[in-house]
């Protein structure tokens, strides 16, 4: 589906052969006995049923339209998150398991066109062993035992399924920019909505399962978009924002006005979340996006410049509210993660191989002395992705942490070695941009146990990856 357009392309996946036929027709048959059936008995097996047979319906639907799942998935996303959400309590079904694990069908329906490099060999294998080690600690955790479970399925199968979805379908450069492209427009559509929210006064947390958080320091809304928790929507919005930058600057000129207007909403979507960590990943993003290139010696100036030019002009502006300047001079926060860091170790050093439990951290500093940093006291949430790890998956879930960040930093040095093109080069030092992001918020805020960001992302560095894996004489310049 190389070269066509996205309509093309939905029809092209939905032709199938007289074997598949067969089986659709068939599957029609059993979906009107069953619909039948629920309607003249009524009670749990038929509604089970029906349920059965529209998922399978829906499982082979999405398995046909291939690419086209991913690039609508990655486009629609952000804006259908807090919409399908059965039963509203705790939901069993969201759009993004109904859909992401529809397009396990991908997998099945075709074959991978070209060998993987040992990078993403290792790469996938680490992200592998990190979900399995999750699972593992999510199923021995007692206690809230489905929603331990739940969570490992939004925020470690999900993700792992869009991965390998990405490596199957990004085969070409074309494909590539596309994919990019609709993470441009979820992002965008993400943050008009965050900032419309903003503005008028709605927030959708609570329709996304979380809460509205008011800020007492700053005395203002933390704007969480469509999703639960402001946080998500920061860092979607940083991935979102590397994606954005890279469609704008190799699709060239006809696009910069469109992706420049994207990434500035974007931008301004992360600075309202008001979290110190996600103006400075979107700061990386930006630069590496920007000034990273070789031979470009000129532009990378001129941007760094220009870079610097709108952030003193915006800081002139922002020093006047009382709430950027809260966020700025703010250090008791700090201090107390700082603390709730030295109480994280204490519980892994009582918990070293399996940890206290997923969701447990919490529940587990009531059995560690109390401490606290310059007199400020430790907070009730590990506010890192690999203390909490630490401390509640002990080094069962530590190390593959580690293995997985270790893994895409050698993934993107080799794609970003072997990038010969000037296109190549740019997604290379995008995605480093947005891993080094991530890695920013990861390391200040519990990020992991979250499905969306890890989902946008590693859609990302699959990216990367599908282009390593790409004969050498389609990475030569163009």
């Amino acid at each position: 589906m190389s070269g066509v357009p996205v309509t093309q392309g939905l029809y092209r996946g939905m032709r199938m052969s007289p074997v598949w036929n067969g089986v659709a027709w068939a599957g029609l048959v059993i979906l009107c006995v069953a619909v039948g059936g629920s309607v003249v008995r009524g009670g749990l097996l038929p509604t089970a049923v029906l349920g059965m047979v529209v998922g399978g319906a829906f499982f082979f639907f999405v398995g046909r339209l291939g690419f086209a799942s991913l690039l609508f998935w990655a486009a629609v996303s952000p804006l259908l998150y807090p919409w399908l959400r059965v039963p509203s309590g705790r939901p069993l079904i969201t759009f993004d398991r109904l859909w992401i694990i529809s397009m396990v069908a991908c997998l099945l329906f075709t074959h991978r066109e070209r060998a993987a490099s040992k990078e993403t060999r290792f790469l996938t294998l680490c992200i592998a062993w990190l979900v399995v080690a999750w699972g593992v600690r999510a199923y021995t955790t007692s206690g809230s035992h489905l929603s331990n479970v739940a969570n490992w399925i939004d925020a470690g199968v999900l993700p792992l399924v869009v991965f390998a979805v990405t490596l199957r379908f990004a085969t070409t450069l074309e494909r590539c920019i596309k994919l990019a492209g609709a993470m441009a427009i979820g992002g965008t559509a993400l943050a008009v909505v965050g900032i419309a929210g903003r503005i008028v006064g709605y927030d959708l947390a609570i329709r996304a399962g979380g809460t509205v958080r008011f800020d007492h320091q700053v005395g203002a809304v933390r704007i969480a978009g469509t999703y639960p928790v402001p946080e998500v929507f920061a860092l979607v919005l940083v991935v979102c924002l590397a994606a954005t930058l890279y469609w704008t600057l190799v699709r060239g000129r006809p696009s910069y006005a469109l992706g420049a207007t994207a990434a500035v909403l974007q931008a301004i979507a992360i600075a309202f979340t008001l979290f110190r960590a996600a103006w400075l990943a979107a700061l990386i993003v930006v630069v590496a996006a920007l000034g990273i290139r070789p031979g470009r010696y000129a532009r990378t100036i001129l941007g760094v410049g220009l870079l610097g030019v709108l952030l003193i002009g915006g800081y002139s502006q922002l020093r006047q509210s009382s709430t950027f300047q809260e966020r700025i001079q703010n250090v008791q926060n700090i201090q107390g993660r700082l603390a709730t860091y030295k109480e994280g170790l204490q519980i892994f050093e009582q918990h070293p191989l399996a940890g206290v439990g997923t969701g447990q951290f919490a529940k587990a500093q009531l059995g560690v002395s109390t401490t606290s940093y310059a007199g400020v006291r430790a907070v009730t949430s590990p506010h890192s992705s690999y203390v909490g790890t630490l401390a509640e998956q002990g080094l069962l879930g530590f190390v593959p942490l580690l293995a997985v960040t270790f893994a895409v930093g050698r993934l993107l040095r080799s794609y970003r070695r072997r990038a010969s093109s000037s296109q190549d080069v740019l997604l290379a030092v995008c995605v480093a941009g947005a891993a080094l992001g991530y890695l920013v918020m990861s390391l200040t805020l519990t990020m992991l146990p979250y499905g969306p960001p890890n989902a946008a992302f590693l859609l990302l560095v699959a990216l990367a990856a599908a282009r390593l894996d790409a004969e050498p004489e389609e990475l030569v310049p163009t």
